[in-house]
Parts: structure tokens; C-alpha cells; sequence
């Protein structure tokens, strides 16, 4: 087998960028219970919500354009559906496309794929306890180097079918490395 790594981005080429920041700490969730991801996300909202300064999506505050819960936000909590190795999606390439600094609960391994100075990872309400108080606007300008590094390697994962293409086609079509 080859593995291949799903990724994706909804965000427009025009709202991806290192933006200012003037807000700390974001989460977007739907309304669905269905994976154990869809249930840890409102649990993290009924635990902190008083700690999260933008909570969004349909089952919270409607967004139109999720730009709107990322772009002025240092600190963004993602919760992938499932957490396995080597999988991750559009929830956590999308805050990095913002310079967003991630508190992430899904693939074990993502540290194969970003810099992890750029992600606090936690897999228990009690470790992301631990975690927010660290989320100050002094940690994040600290971690300004990973963020920008983040934002780079994101791009490689920004359309699953232009993956696919180089992961099984390109090389069957073209073996003279074109």
C-alpha cells in the first residue's frame, strides 16, 4: 500500500495568510454527537467555555465563512472525528493557514507532518486543563517561527486530489520524474 493523506482546505486563497491577532482562543463545532471527536468537542465547551473567547458553528454560533472563527484568533482548539496516525483534515490545516497557534486532540503522529512547537497537543479534558493557561499573546509571539513553518507545510495538503495525483498517477504516468 501507499499512504496517502487526505488534508483539504475550505478556506479561499485570499483568507489564508499570517494574520493579526486580536483575540485568544477560538473552536468550531457542529451539532452532530456521532465520533468520539464530535462528542469531545462539546465536552471541551461545557468544561471551558468561559476560558474560549469564540465558540462557532451550527450546533453554536452560526458562521458564515469559518475565516470568521479563525483570522483575529492567536489560539484555535481542534478536535479531529477520529485520532489515528496519519490522519488529519481541513480542522487543523485551516487554523494553520490563519498563523493560528493549535490545541489538538487527533492524529498521534502529527508531528511526522508540522512542527509541533506550533501545536500543543492534548488527548484528555485534564491535559487540556493543563494546557490553556499557557495560551497567553506572550506564548504565541514565542511561537511566531513554527506558526509561519506551519502555514508552509499546510500547503502541501491544501487539495486531496492534487495529492492523490502526485502519490499514485504522476509516477505511473510519468517515470522520468516529470
Amino acid at each position: 500500500g501507499i499512504l496517502y493523506i487526505f488534508g483539504g482546505c475550505w478556506l479561499l486563497p485570499e483568507h489564508r495568510g499570517l494574520h493579526n491577532k486580536t483575540k485568544n482562543i477560538s473552536i468550531i463545532a457542529s451539532k452532530k454527537t456521532d465520533t468520539d471527536g464530535h462528542k469531545m468537542r462539546h465536552e471541551v465547551i461545557a468544561n471551558f467555555r468561559d476560558k474560549i473567547d469564540g465558540v462557532f458553528g451550527n450546533g453554536y454560533q452560526f458562521i458564515e465563512n469559518k475565516i470568521n472563527a479563525l483570522k483575529e484568533y492567536r489560539y484555535t482548539i481542534v478536535i479531529e472525528n477520529s485520532f489515528h496516525n496519519s490522519w488529519f483534515s481541513e480542522k487543523i490545516l485551516e487554523p494553520m493557514l490563519c498563523g493560528n497557534l493549535i490545541l489538538y486532540a487527533g492524529a498521534p503522529d502529527i508531528g511526522e507532518y508540522f512542527n509541533t512547537d506550533g501545536i500543543l497537543q492534548f488527548s484528555t479534558i485534564e491535559e487540556l486543563r493543563n494546557i490553556l493557561p499557557l495560551c497567553t499573546e506572550d506564548y504565541y509571539e514565542r511561537k511566531l517561527f513554527a506558526l509561519a513553518e506551519n502555514f508552509e507545510l499546510a500547503k502541501k495538503y491544501l487539495i486531496p486530489e492534487d495529492l492523490m495525483w502526485e502519490t499514485f498517477f504522476k509516477p505511473k504516468f510519468f517515470s522520468d520524474g516529470r
